[in-house]
């Protein structure tokens, strides 16, 4: 239209001339076709599916060429969608919160009131971008766009402000518990053996010669927990750790270190146990009873507040002690496989040899029985020099 228009043959500002109107009238229906392909795209490529900060980054470029009225109210329009999608996505919000707020969807490595708290300042910070993205975007604070919307304000404040209550409340409730302890309670209960015996679950009585489990105090543990979490928090002024959770956690480094190694003790000695059958286990019970004796102090002497030093040589030689049993017994079942391999060769083995395909002359099949007992005697001897190899110790 623009190359037609600039080869008109008369001046263009020349109203006078017959077919001004005619050109004026292909200039006035290419811009409103115009116009209408650019509202096309913008519907289209900020549809319902999208998201709400890719919606706002993709109006901000449209914005910049709205000139025209109607691209204005396009645009326009738009805004007030976003808007609209933003007080949705609170109410989405709110609901996943107020569904989940009684069993938050923590991991399993998440303590109980600092994992929730974190989860609840997750959806706030999800929330306060989503905020900072439409109110900072420039097609809100153009003239064509009003001021922010009270709705979305009021939706969004009212959000934040039970999210932040529901942290508060979390801390508290911990602190609460926490305080139940003094420091005395807390330095007692790392007067607790190193180890367990595991207990059934009908008399709840421990099982000598059974597995065994690391007997680190659990409340101990969840503090540790719960303020490695608390940590996290960039707001450290107002979640603050209670004077006992302070204390105990100065040890906190030293007892994870044993607890690790205690705890590589108890997996290789219960490995062990499941290694063996009740007939093994009588089979090898020499070797068990020297590594009942070298970790036996774990379940009385032993304990967490022992020195460090002290718990670190236990654990590495009770650890050492298993690992050379379940050498032993490993040997034994590698040994053991062999010998079953052997002796279902002999076992498998025929004696006879008749082939139904053949049809056997005068002497022909003595012949072959000959061959095949010559065969069959070599196969036993091979066989029975490896089942003898296997059982020298």
């Amino acid at each position: 239209v623009l190359d037609y228009l600039s080869n008109l043959e008369y001046d263009i500002l020349d109203v006078r001339s017959p077919r001004w109107h005619d050109d004026f009238s292909i200039l006035r229906n290419a811009t409103k076709e115009l116009d209408a392909n650019y509202i096309n795209v913008v519907n289209t490529s900020i549809g319902p599916q999208l998201s709400l900060e890719p919606a706002i980054s993709l109006l901000n470029s449209f914005s910049s060429f709205a000139k025209r009225e109607a691209i204005k109210r396009c645009i326009e329009k738009k805004a007030k969608e976003l808007k609209s999608l933003f007080v949705s996505n609170c109410e989405s919000i709110r609901q996943t919160f107020d569904d989940q707020r009684r069993h938050p969807p923590l991991r399993v490595n998440e303590p109980t009131y600092a994992g929730s708290s974190l989860w609840a300042r997750s959806l706030s910070v999800m929330v306060t971008a989503s905020w900072n993205s439409l109110t900072n975007a420039d097609c809100m604070r153009c003239e064509v766009v009003p001021s922010s919307d009270e709705d979305a304000q009021l939706t969004k404040d009212a959000l934040l402000s039970t999210l932040h209550a529901f942290q508060q409340q979390r801390h508290e409730d911990w602190t609460t518990m926490v305080e139940e302890f003094d420091q005395n309670d807390l330095e007692q209960r790392l007067q607790k053996p190193l180890l367990e015996r595991a207990r059934e679950r009908a008399n709840k009585e421990p099982i000598i010669g059974s597995t065994i489990e690391c007997n680190f105090d659990k409340i101990i543990l969840s503090i540790f927990d719960e303020v490695q979490y608390w940590e996290k928090f960039p707001e450290r002024d107002q979640f603050q750790i209670p004077s006992q959770a302070l204390s105990i956690c100065c040890q906190r480094e030293s007892l994870r270190l044993v607890r690790e190694k205690v705890m590589v003790l108890v997996r290789h000695y219960n490995d062990l146990l499941s290694d063996l059958s009740d007939e093994e286990s009588h089979l090898f019970s020499d070797h068990l009873r020297l590594v009942e004796k070298k970790i036996n102090p774990g379940f009385s002497k032993l304990n967490w507040s022992s020195r460090p030093v002290l718990l670190e040589r236990y654990a590495q030689a009770c650890t050492t002690q298993i690992l050379e049993t379940s050498g032993i017994v490993k040997i034994y079942h590698s040994r053991q496989r062999k010998i079953l391999s052997n002796c279902n060769n002999i076992g498998s083995f025929l004696l006879i040899k008749i082939d139904k395909n053949e049809s056997y002359s005068d002497g022909s099949f003595e012949t072959q029985q000959i061959k095949h007992r010559a065969e069959a005697t070599n196969i036993f001897h091979v066989s029975h020099t490896r089942i003898k190899k296997e059982m020298d110790i």
